[in-house]
């Protein structure tokens, strides 16, 4: 066989078409570095590697849930659909740099203790993000400034939800506790003038979608989504129809022109073609949800977007989707504020008299086509869009004041929903004293409650007496926050060669002899340090190594910090994660058998990490096979 001839140090691929180059350049697997790297190879390479178009590719690859945002802006304040993609991708590299160092400066803030009074003044000062937004990073880019939030906002969603489910968890914690403020200072505008608006022509779907993304500042879905999800849905039934009727006058209208508005109160058609899409609408509705009635008073029940995901749902989120798939068929339904559910009319027999005009579905019970006379209650007249809203809210809050969920977590989600009553009406002095109450309890944006306490006295002077102690709290809680700013932190450091006496560390996974909680350890003293009410109280001098022995702080797994006693505790006899919502507070990872420490912990027990390897060594070995 003929041999090939080689030809030593011949550049191949300046020989291939820059097309095919590209296409090369652009597979998934590689990444912006590869690009770099290959683009230093010759002068082809080099121009191929800069072409708009991949980087354009390379930026969709990279961070697919805001490429529409980045077209949108250019397109929307710019006036410009040419993008320099490859300044954007480098502008969104520096952001992110920015972000994970302001977010580590946070932690190290919030562990140190150092922000609490600002945190207690007002929240959006202690999560900014000024340096990420700032016009420098545009500049260096080739970028706008204009982007800069944007891509603050998607890169605290990575970091906040990247990786494993065991590890970085710090940066989590952080990135999520940030975005919850970013978000909400965003989405306040909208849900206030939602909330506040009495007009008929609200859109439901905008308003439920509003208060999902509240309550879930973590998750990444638009209005936009919801409405493609439904339009997908109300498809589904005109692919069932084509079948079942296919000289529905619906397949012979302009329905892109005809769709009904939110504010439009009439149907499209006759009542027996109105009919005629509702019992098809039924048939998907029951293929497509609620197949499982467990957990009724879950909240994902109640956000718009996880019924569209997991298709279970309460009334009132079910009767949402039901009006929404019905108006894009072009059928008006009304909602019906009824007693102990929720249900909705439409007009059947408009020659009839009251009641009896109507036919009632309660897609909740699967009943699709009831008469008046099959209701019990009197109360079937059609509420108002924001009436639904307030009902909305209302469910919400009895959900999270009756939750099982860990305590920081059921006060944080209580203070979402109390927040959003509280846009609606300051008034209401049980909303108000329960907004200030979970302010105090979560030690933040004291200043404001303060300011809610002295609205609603101006409101209602009778109850000024009752208050009066209130504002008082609030101002010895942020005098004593700002006589610590500033100040040198004591020296907490703990060697365990000056401690012989400790047998457990900072991340064990333990088991409490006495009440059979699983904790994990986040702190200890040699001897007890509690307050001596507090040792009475307990009981502490009756144990048998009494006050005179290690004691150590844990966290519970119902969300509780304990303090608990050397000889009460032992080693949990299996491994597992101690789901504590604010564990990424101290811990950064769990390696599957204990946690270990992040760096602002580790700093104060800079030995206890290989301890904790040690005494988990010698556990296992004393397992039996």
């Amino acid at each position: 066989m003929e041999k090939l001839e080689v030809i030593k140090n011949d550049d191949y691929l300046s020989h291939l078409p820059p097309e095919l180059l590209e296409k090369i350049l652009a597979d998934p697997m590689l990444g912006s570095s590869d690009v770099f790297s290959f683009s230093r190879t010759c002068t082809v390479c080099a121009e191929v590697a800069s072409w708009n178009s991949l980087w354009k590719i390379k930026f969709k690859q990279r961070w697919p849930s805001i490429f529409r945002k980045v077209t949108n802006f250019f397109a929307s304040t710019k006036g410009q659909t040419s993008i320099k993609w490859k300044s954007v991708y480098k502008h969104r590299m520096l952001v992110k740099r920015a972000v994970l160092s302001r977010v580590f400066e946070i932690g190290r803030a919030n562990y140190m203790e150092e922000d609490k009074y600002q945190l207690a003044m007002n929240e959006i000062n202690a999560y900014n993000f000024a340096e990420a937004e700032s016009s420098d990073l545009a500049e260096t880019s080739g970028s706008d400034v204009g982007l800069a939030h944007i891509f603050v906002i998607n890169e605290l969603r990575e970091a906040s939800k990247g990786g494993h489910v065991w590890t970085n968890l710090t940066r989590k914690f952080y990135a999520e506790k940030c975005l919850h403020c970013l978000s909400h200072e965003d989405l306040r505008p909208e849900v206030e003038a939602i909330l506040t608006s009495n007009s008929n022509s609200i859109d439901l779907e905008e308003g439920a979608t509003l208060i999902a993304q509240w309550m879930q500042p973590t998750e990444d879905f638009s209005l936009e989504d919801i409405k493609r999800q439904l339009d997908s849905l109300a498809e589904e039934v005109k692919t069932q129809l084509r079948i079942s009727c296919p000289t529905h006058p619906l397949f012979d209208a302009d329905l892109a022109a005809k769709c009904l508005k939110p504010e439009d109160t009439e149907s499209l058609w006759s009542p027996s073609n109105c009919k005629v899409i509702m019992a098809a609408i039924e048939q998907l509705m029951k293929a497509k949800f609620n197949q499982d009635f467990t957990q009724y008073s879950h909240p994902y029940k109640s956000y718009i977007n996880c019924v569209l995901r997991d298709r279970q749902a309460i009334p009132i989120t079910l009767c949402l989707i039901l009006m929404g798939i019905a108006r894009r068929l072009g059928v008006v339904l009304e909602p019906v504020s009824y007693p102990e559910t929720f249900i909705v009319r439409w007009l059947e027999s408009p020659f009839r008299s009251g009641r009896e005009r109507y036919t009632y579905v309660d897609p909740f019970n699967g009943r699709y086509s009831m008469s008046s006379v099959e209701l019990t209650s009197p109360a079937t007249e059609q509420c108002s869009k924001h009436e639904v809203l307030m009902r909305m809210l209302r469910n919400l809050l009895n959900t999270w004041r009756q939750t099982l969920a860990q305590h920081e977590r059921r006060q944080t989600m209580l203070r979402y929903v109390v927040e959003m009553k509280c846009m609606v009406d300051l008034s209401n002095y049980h909303h108000v004293i329960l907004m200030v109450q979970l302010l105090l309890q979560l030690e933040v944006n004291i200043q404001w409650a303060i300011n809610l306490i002295q609205e609603l006295v101006a409101i209602h002077p009778a109850l000024t007496t009752a208050l009066s102690d209130i504002p008082l709290k609030c101002e010895t809680m942020l005098s004593s926050l700002r006589e610590k700013v500033g100040k040198p932190r004591t020296d907490k450091v703990k060697r365990r060669a000056d401690h012989p006496e400790i047998k457990y560390a900072v991340g064990l996974i333990m088991q409490h002899n006495k009440y059979d909680y699983r904790c994990v350890v986040c702190g200890w003293d040699s001897t007890c340090q509690a307050p001596e009410e507090w040792i009475r109280q307990m009981g502490v001098d009756r144990l048998p190594d009494g006050r005179n022995q290690p004691f150590y702080r844990v966290w519970v797994e119902d969300g509780s910090e304990r303090y608990a006693a050397q000889e009460n505790l032992r080693v949990a006899p299996t491994p597992g994660e101690v789901t504590v919502t604010k564990i990424g507070r101290m811990f950064d990872c769990y390696n599957g058998l204990f946690y270990e420490a992040n760096p602002y912990l580790a700093s104060d027990y800079p030995d206890d990490t290989e301890s904790c390897r040690s005494l988990m060594d010698s556990f296992m070995k004393e397992l039996p096979e």
